[in-house]
């Protein structure tokens, strides 16, 4: 199985039975990321996100996630 699909049913799961959230309250679709933010450049000494290096890292997968084109179907 997929790793993202088994994360996506786990997590859904997990939140269905921890909270009362609605269908479109829930999460959709993310991205596993094998690097943390610290060996990638996108934070500060002082463990702060820099926002424009994260966008501009993320931005390919962030528009992907948007149009609907690695949506995890759980």
């Amino acid at each position: 199985m997929d790793v993202r699909k088994l994360v996506a049913k786990e997590l859904t799961a997990w939140v269905r039975k921890e909270s009362d959230l609605k269908g479109f309250e829930l999460v959709k679709d993310f991205v596993l990321d094998h690097q943390n933010f610290g060996d990638s450049g996108l934070m500060t000494p002082t463990f702060k996100l820099k926002r424009n290096e994260a966008k501009k890292y993320y931005l390919d997968k962030l528009q992907a996630m948007y149009s609907g084109v690695s949506s995890v179907n759980v």
